[in-house]
């Protein structure tokens, strides 16, 4: 189960990525890019958590398997954990711009 979760999450991630790249092609072209920027933060912010989640999962997979050690796998999910608390702190500042930018 967490094999096909890391996959449908990287699939997830490789679709959000070219979101990204269309909206913002979209709002290149577009004398009003708004609606396109909203799009692309959207799509990179369900990306980036799409990225963590495979990774994480990934992780315990290869853990589970045997394929990695404890100790590597702790150390990879303790890296994941601070770059998801990273990850959080960046999106609540970006969702946090993107408001005072509507008013």
């Amino acid at each position: 189960m967490l094999h096909v979760l890391a996959q449908l999450s990287g699939a997830t991630a490789y679709a959000a990525f070219l979101g990204c790249v269309i909206a913002a092609a979209f709002a290149i072209g577009a004398l009003d890019g708004e609606p396109a920027v909203r799009l692309a933060r959207l799509l990179a912010f369900i990306g980036g958590s799409a990225v963590l989640l495979a990774s994480s999962s990934s992780t315990l997979y290869h853990w589970l398997t045997g394929a990695a050690s404890p100790r590597s796998a702790l150390l990879v999910e303790l890296g994941l954990l601070a770059l998801t608390a990273a990850y959080a702190v960046v999106v609540a500042r970006a969702l946090e711009g993107g408001e005072r930018a509507r008013q």
